[in-house]
């Protein structure tokens, strides 16, 4: 999958779904299902900096990779409100892509001015269903209240492994003087927390994969750090890999 951060992607008569995606949970995986059943796919993620967030871009594009999306590009939700929705899908969606198949979700929060605005210009909007956990529609803010309360509902909600990707900083080193060398990773300041724990974890670095035990909170080795991190040990594994 290609990822891009503006709109210069060589892609016509393409088939888009555009929205926040926050946590692309098994709802939002319902409307990337779709989209991936069609060619020349481009996934429109919109970047909210406005509040906390369950992933950041790269956490996404690694969910998405191996879904079958072809192209992902990452923009400012503000570019979408500030440009307005009939200019922004007439500048982006019909001049530079050509798009010929818009795919939502029923409850985008968009839906009814962008279906309007697709059939003035003659694009096809497919809308799909929600999707339910029993009686309930899943939300990314069921998913936020999930996180931070019951981590095991969240991730079945989730439909697979909850994703922390970032590079790996220096810490203080309290844990390699005990012979357990932890890496700390770079979290997004706008980035929502899980619960605070130790989970076991497996550890991607480039294609190799390792198991782990990781801390998210506040730091176990009494060096009096006010803030949460992310912090983990990797099993059988002893190299330099900050950065």
């Amino acid at each position: 999958m290609r990822h891009y951060s503006d709109f210069n992607i060589p892609v016509k008569n393409a088939t888009v779904a555009l929205g926040k995606f926050d946590g692309m949970h098994i709802g939002h995986r319902a409307v990337i299902e779709e989209l991936a059943s069609f060619q020349k796919s481009v996934l429109i993620s919109f970047v909210d900096s406005r509040r906390d967030i369950i992933y950041t871009e790269t956490e996404k594009e690694h969910v998405l990779n191996g879904l079958g999306i072809e192209n992902m590009v990452s923009i400012s939700a503000d570019m979408f409100e500030n440009t307005g929705c009939e200019t922004f899908v007439k500048k982006y969606l019909v001049d530079t892509l050509q798009t010929k198949t818009v795919i939502a979700g029923e409850n985008h929060y968009r839906l009814g001015e962008l279906e309007s605005v697709c059939e003035k210009y003659g694009i096809n909007v497919k809308v799909i269903p929600p999707v339910k956990n029993g009686t309930e529609t899943i939300t990314s803010e069921i998913i936020r209240t999930s996180l931070q309360n019951n981590v095991k509902e969240a991730i079945k909600l989730l439909g697979g492994s909850y994703v922390i990707a970032g590079p790996v900083i220096h810490g203080k080193g309290v844990g390699r003087k005990y012979g357990m060398p932890t890496a700390n990773q770079y979290i997004a300041p706008n980035r929502l927390w899980p619960e605070y724990g130790v989970y076991a974890s497996v550890v991607r670095l480039g294609e190799q994969t390792f198991k782990g035990i990781t801390n998210i909170g506040l730091r176990p080795s009494g060096d009096s750090i006010p803030f949460p991190s992310c912090e983990t040990l990797i099993l059988d594994f002893n190299e330099q890999i900050y950065g």
